[in-house]
């Protein structure tokens, strides 16, 4: 009997599940990401395909910074197409991110070198662009249902199969029929984005504001901004919030060290493991140069 709903590819007998498993980690040990922060990863063990993982922050914390840093290590180590919907920064302003990350400068630095038409800076920035070649931005907003149409013009485009999806953020998103709710609307594009990674084999990275009650109250697995359905249709929830003066007695820091930091202009942030489908949540201690948008895993975690 043929079905016009149900393909073999739908269902699996028992004996199936073995081959399929063992297929699936023989490819995931090829391709499974990995962030690049060590604690995080083992805790993980990388993002597959099939996996979607939710970033979720207060505004201003340094969460499209920590994307970016992902995303870049990612497609350099890997030489996989990466797309990065950004949703709400300008090329402009990515380019000069990148530069900044790479180069070890600030935003300034960028900036005055391109008005002076320095050459030799320039030059070295087009050799950043040629060694991030992988990493591709699309700056237009798109619907959610023409999601699928979007990357498979850009995998035509670049001849090959995208390896990592980033959406940075989620409620920029279009949705035209239900611009109108924020809830349905968070709740249908997350549910979309996972059938679609589902379909693909495509792992996503979605970032996602916090709603303003917890900004007030602190990061929770619940925290995401609009619907329930972020947590419900991600593999792992990654939380971001800043290390102050005010909260550095939770993360066993004395005032004097997170003084210090900042007086070399650097923010410490906490990474939260919320929820991990694979195993135990967690969480590391990671330090942001704020004036090169660097971010790394910070020593402290070994105190």
């Amino acid at each position: 009997m043929k079905s016009s709903y149900l393909n073999p590819n739908d269902f699996y007998s028992s004996a199936e599940l073995t081959e399929n498993y063992k297929n699936y980690i023989k490819e995931s040990s090829l391709k499974k990401i990995n962030l690049g922060f060590p604690i995080i990863d083992g805790l993980t063990r990388g993002i597959r395909s099939k996996e979607v993982m939710t970033l979720i922050a207060e505004t201003g914390i340094g969460k499209s910074a920590l994307t970016q840093n992902i995303l870049m290590q990612h497609s350099r180590t890997t030489q996989e197409l990466t797309l990065y919907f950004t949703l709400e920064m300008s090329s402009e302003e990515i380019f000069e991110r990148m530069i900044q990350i790479e180069l070890k400068v600030s935003g300034y630095e960028v900036e005055n070198n391109f008005q002076a038409n320095d050459e030799k800076f320039i030059n070295a920035c087009k050799e950043i662009a040629f060694r991030n070649k992988d990493f591709v931005l699309i700056e237009k907003r798109i619907d959610i249902n023409r999601l699928n149409e979007v990357v498979t013009f850009l995998e035509n485009h670049f001849k090959r199969k995208a390896g990592l999806i980033c959406i940075d953020h989620l409620l920029l998103m279009e949705n035209f029929k239900l611009d109108g709710n924020e809830y349905l609307k968070v709740s249908d594009n997350m549910r979309k984005i996972k059938s679609y990674s589902l379909e693909s084999k495509i792992p996503f990275i979605i970032v996602s504001q916090i709603s303003r009650n917890n900004s007030r109250t602190g990061i929770d697995l619940f925290a995401g901004k609009g619907s329930g359905e972020v947590e419900n249709s991600s593999n792992f929830v990654l939380g971001l919030s800043k290390i102050t003066l005010e909260n550095c007695d939770d993360y066993a820091l004395t005032e004097r060290v997170v003084n210090e930091f900042d007086s070399k202009h650097i923010n410490l942030l906490s990474l939260n493991l919320l929820k991990n489908r694979r195993g135990r949540a967690g969480n590391c201690i990671l330090e942001m140069n704020r004036k090169t948008l660097e971010i790394y895993e910070s020593a402290l975690n070994k105190d």
